[in-house]
């Protein structure tokens, strides 16, 4: 490191001190949460990853209608133009379990892109990468159908676009998380903000399988499209990188909010501690964690109408209905969870970092066993009410991962986000070749078998974490940041 970089740095924690200084006199608001900012900011949040959710998952549910005929496919008048019928013809596709696990696996492949949307976040700012990337992602749900009937490629090439997209997106959330959200509410308000995916997952299984089922496929990635464009806007026009931006927050806000969250020092936008992140067995364990919460998710959310269409035959419509089951339990249950957390952190003389891994190991260790109920019990009333409860599990589980990245080094905290997300990406792309592979027939036996597999990847992701991770600041996050700072911060995660 050159003696300017060392003058650069020192000089960016005096600034970061002088802020703090700034606001540290000031008392917290008197108005109650839902009187604030970033109250606001985390609704549209929330609303966020129900776009995220619905960019993701619109392909599971138009699958089924794209290759399987039905009365509105022959309905199509005469008398609509030729561009018209390129646009909303539903055409049906002769597609085999693999080539629809590939389509379905090309959004993943994108995602394994999303470090760069870390290292973007970093330098441009979370709330700016969100809003320009899921305006993009509306432009790509909405060329989807023109883009198969141009070429097969082209369709996956979209696929693929939206992935990287949404990749970037779901990497941002993190430095949102540090900048906007105070400690002592994180738990609570995290949880309701990824609550947003899983709301968007039932959202979007009912609302497109009804537009695919009523007017045909095209109509699911239109509605989709136009829902995503619409709130992008919004976003853009409301939220900010960072409180001390916003011209509509009050001062004892953000006072509060500056008090409040980890010191995010200037310097880490430009020096990343590489070597040091991939020499972590935390970090490991965090994206072996994301693997195995994308694999079963896969199962439970991403083919779940798969399985429910092999096994009761139902149309598209009731399809989707079924499929949401999973997530609209999730709604109800992950907020709980999240003041759950709250109080646990509170009431229990535990550190953060024992009661995440109680949490995530337990959460996969049980949801193994279910996963291998599923073919002992061979009974879908069974079978759904285990989905049901392992699609809980790993989601508070996938909450627990929010705050672990932002604990482990705020600082770093969307490229963090970046790198383990590739895990997540992994695991769904294994996960979809792996059924495209193993359920050619559509045959329950065959479904049988990858429950089995899913729940050995469970138990050695259980096993790993509770060995190998932790949530607490991590020693190379201090590489961007003064040793004053970073162990102030260290202290203020201990105490609360």
């Amino acid at each position: 490191m050159t003696s300017e970089d060392i003058a650069e740095r020192e000089k960016d924690t005096l600034l970061l001190r002088l802020q703090r200084e700034k606001y540290v006199n000031l008392k917290p608001p008197p108005s109650p949460i839902l009187y604030s900012k970033r109250f606001i900011v985390s609704v549209l949040l929330f609303f966020g990853h129900v776009m995220i959710a619905m960019g993701s998952q619109v392909i599971h549910i138009a699958a089924v209608e794209m290759t399987s005929k039905n009365d509105h496919t022959n309905q199509s008048s005469t008398n609509d133009s030729t561009f018209l019928k390129l646009l909303f013809e539903p055409t049906v596709y002769q597609w085999d379990t693999i080539t629809i696990g590939a389509v379905q696996s090309m959004f993943w492949y994108g995602c394994s892109f999303s470090p760069i949307g870390g290292v973007l976040s970093q330098k441009f700012g979370g709330a700016t990468i969100m809003g320009v990337t899921m305006m993009m992602v509306a432009g790509a749900l909405l060329l989807t159908p023109l883009g198969l009937r141009i070429h097969f490629y082209l369709f996956l090439g979209l696929r693929i676009l939206v992935g990287v997209l949404e990749g970037f997106s779901t990497t941002s959330c993190a430095p949102i998380f540090a900048h906007w959200i105070p400690k002592q509410e994180r738990s609570i308000l995290v949880s309701s903000i990824v609550n947003g995916f899983y709301f968007g997952n039932a959202f979007t299984f009912i609302l497109c399988g009804f537009l695919a089922h009523r007017w045909g496929w095209p109509m699911s990635f239109y509605g989709a499209g136009i829902i995503c464009f619409c709130w992008s806007l919004l976003w853009l026009l409301i939220v900010t990188n960072d409180p001390a931006e916003d011209r509509t927050i009050s001062q004892k806000e953000l006072a509060y909010i500056k008090n409040t969250t980890e010191s995010i020092c200037p310097a880490a936008k430009k020096d990343h501690p590489y070597k040091e992140i991939l020499l972590s067995p935390p970090f490991w364990a965090l994206t072996l964690c994301y693997f195995a919460y994308s694999w079963a998710t896969a199962f439970v959310v991403g083919y779940c109408p798969m399985y429910i269409k092999d096994v009761t035959q139902n149309s598209t419509n009731v399809v989707g209905y079924l499929s949401s089951i999973p997530n609209i339990a999730n709604m109800f249950i992950i907020p709980i969870s999240g003041i759950l957390l709250n109080k646990t952190q509170k009431t229990i003389k535990l550190r953060d970092n024992q009661i995440h891994k109680i949490t995530v190991s337990g959460g996969f260790a049980i949801s193994a066993v279910l996963f291998a109920l599923i073919p002992l019990a061979n009974d879908f009333n069974v079978s759904m009410i285990c989905a049901v409860i392992i699609n809980v599990l790993v989601s508070v589980n996938r909450v627990v991962f929010e705050l672990i990245k932002v604990s482990m080094a705020p600082n770093h905290s969307s490229l963090i986000s970046g790198m383990s997300l590739i895990g997540q990406s992994s695991g769904a792309v294994i996960a979809q070749m792996f059924v495209g592979y193993m359920v050619q027939n559509h045959s329950i036996a065959e479904w049988n078998t990858c429950f089995f597999w899913s729940t050995g990847v469970l138990v050695l992701t259980a096993s790993f974490y509770l060995i190998s991770g932790s949530s607490e600041p991590q020693s190379w996050s201090m590489l961007s940041q003064s040793q004053e700072t970073y162990q102030e911060d260290k202290a203020r995660g201990a105490n609360q």
